[in-house]
């Protein structure tokens, strides 16, 4: 649907709010909008005249004059984001999407209601969906249904959505429920008038939803951590929306009310409530439904993809890693060919202390589509840093893994820096020596190529080049705790038992040596001591004596 449709019908939607003398626009607004203004008119006096204002010239045909005013009065009374929304719409009715979503960005950062929602996805829509926009605005819809499922916001966003992908059994169905629900409204009047856009093949749509499901965590994972120190902001619009805003000002108490909130939910959506198939904690991967099943209602399968996400993000948030960690298994199961799934087991795996089983996930991740060098990075890092010797399988994957990023573009100080983890592991001079010098030409002051100088001094035995590195170290303005680690090298590495470890293999060869020699000697000198066999040799009868012969 273009914005010359929607620009009629949202127009001639105003003209028929005016219509009746008796009715103010104030009052054929919904409860959260009238609880806002009232809020608004309290604390910037002759606001309301100045919403209206835009009103008439959005009735009007004056799109343009609207945009900009009600782009003002945002800035002017930005609490409850009514004007932001206004603007938003505004916007959407222009084509300006970029524009459109940052205005509803806004308003949801003043607050969420099921309106901005639905006004977020009208303007989304302007152009083709990508995956992680449509995994947005289906989120959208569906919490604009939960906020007011009386209301055809969320059930017009819905079809918005159908109509983007070409999904017709959809539309037909949101197109059904509108009339149901609010026949006279003009959103379905809008509806019912839109010329649907041509069908998409079902498997076609499918694969949207599930390449937008599956991208689902990456989205999430960045709102959560976007959402950290913001107080008014609600996860409803971080999940929601493209990006985030700041720092939302602090809103009015009585517009803060009016979201309904839960202390494990800030948007008050119940974790693990939109998928009808429910979930084990003790055992979430269980619970994965069958493919058949999957494919029968994709919808529900990607609804349960965004509650293993939230229900995985929560527990992360509580610090129970363990748990998220089993949650993140039952996304990798349920698509296994993201790496998503295996991504987060293994980054929740590893903060609950279970290096093992992060090291399994971390590397089931790297076989797998959308895999990133910073799979390749987490990888190699728990493998190295654990005190454990490294497996043979363990040295092959990493050794690879370093042939594998040098055949790609940027990941030069990655290789570096791998291939100095390694050598410090292995306590391999080689190595070290391969990417010191490497270091040493690109950064030959920071700290780090100051440690990994460090570890080949300490691999070679030369304990007086390893002290002086540590004053450039300090220098460098490494850490007084990492100065003290180096120093403790250095003192154990100088004690006798130390000393013997490094230098085995020489001790042991020598000692080998030394057995070898005193044996040899020995057996010369026995030889030497030992009487002449033949001159005693008498064929077994005793020597002639004088008295023998004379006889």
């Amino acid at each position: 649907m273009g914005p010359s449709v929607g620009l009629a019908v949202l127009l001639s939607a105003f003209a028929a709010s005016a219509a009746d003398p008796a009715a103010s626009p104030v009052e054929t607004r919904d409860h959260q909008d009238m609880a806002v203004l009232r809020t608004l008119e309290h604390r910037y006096p002759g606001v309301t005249k100045e919403l209206e204002r835009g009103e008439a010239l959005l009735r009007s045909g004056d799109v343009n004059k609207a945009a900009a005013l009600f782009g003002e009065l945002a800035k002017k009374s930005p609490e409850g984001g009514l004007a932001a929304r206004r603007q938003c719409q505004a916007l959407t009715l222009l084509g300006r999407r970029d524009e459109a979503l940052a205005a509803c960005r806004e308003a949801s950062a003043r607050l969420v209601t099921a309106t901005t929602l639905r006004a977020s996805v009208a303007a989304m829509v302007l152009e083709p969906l990508t995956t992680t926009e449509l995994n947005i605005a289906v989120r959208q819809s569906e919490e604009a249904k939960r906020r007011e499922p009386d209301q055809p916001w969320g059930l017009a966003a819905e079809c918005d959505i159908a109509e983007a992908i070409g999904d017709h059994v959809m539309l037909k169905k949101c197109t059904s429920e509108l009339q149901r629900v609010a026949p006279g409204h003009y959103e379905t009047k809008r509806r019912l008038e839109a010329v649907p856009a041509p069908a998409l093949p079902t498997a076609v749509a499918f694969g949207w939803l599930v390449l937008a499901f599956a991208s689902v965590g990456t989205l999430l994972h960045a709102a959560w951590r976007g959402l950290k120190g913001a107080r008014s902001l609600s996860a409803a619009a971080v999940l929601c929306l493209v990006s985030l805003i700041a720092s939302p000002a602090q809103a009015d108490e009585g517009v803060g009310k009016l979201v309904g909130t839960s202390p494990d939910s800030p948007d008050g959506v119940p974790i693990g409530g939109l998928s009808k198939w429910k979930l084990n904690p003790a055992d979430p991967s269980a619970g994965i439904p069958s493919l058949e099943d999957r494919n029968r209602d994709p919808i529900n399968f990607g609804y349960l993809l965004m509650d293993i996400a939230d229900m995985g993000f929560d527990a992360a948030k509580k610090g129970n890693f363990a748990q998220a960690a089993k949650y993140w298994e039952a996304s990798a199961r349920a698509v296994p060919e993201a790496a998503i799934g295996f991504r987060n087991a293994c980054d929740n795996w590893a903060k609950a202390g279970e290096t093992a089983k992060a090291i399994t996930f971390c590397r089931a991740a790297l076989g797998t589509p959308g895999v990133t060098t910073k799979d390749h990075e987490a990888f190699a890092r728990l493998v190295l840093k654990k005190d454990e010797p490294l497996t043979e399988e363990e040295r092959t994957d990493i050794t690879e893994m370093i042939a594998h990023l040098r055949t790609e573009v940027g990941t030069e100080a990655l290789v570096l820096q791998i291939t100095c983890d390694l050598g410090t592991k292995l306590e391999d001079p080689a190595r070290l020596k391969e990417c010191t010098d490497a270091l040493v030409k690109t950064a030959p002051n920071d700290a780090k190529t100051i440690t990994y100088l460090w570890a080949l001094a300490m691999a070679k035995g030369d304990l007086a080049e390893a002290e002086r590195l540590i004053d450039r170290a300090q220098q460098a303005g490494m850490k007084p705790e990492g100065l003290a680690a180096m120093r403790r090298g250095i003192t154990k590495e100088g004690t006798l038992t130390a000393r013997f470890k490094r230098h085995q293999g020489l001790v042991i060869g020598l000692g080998v040596g030394l057995v070898v020699v005193l044996g040899l000697v020995g057996l010369f000198l026995r030889r030497r001591r030992l009487p002449n066999p033949a001159a005693n040799h008498t064929g077994g009868l005793s020597a002639p004596t004088a008295e023998t012969q004379a006889t």
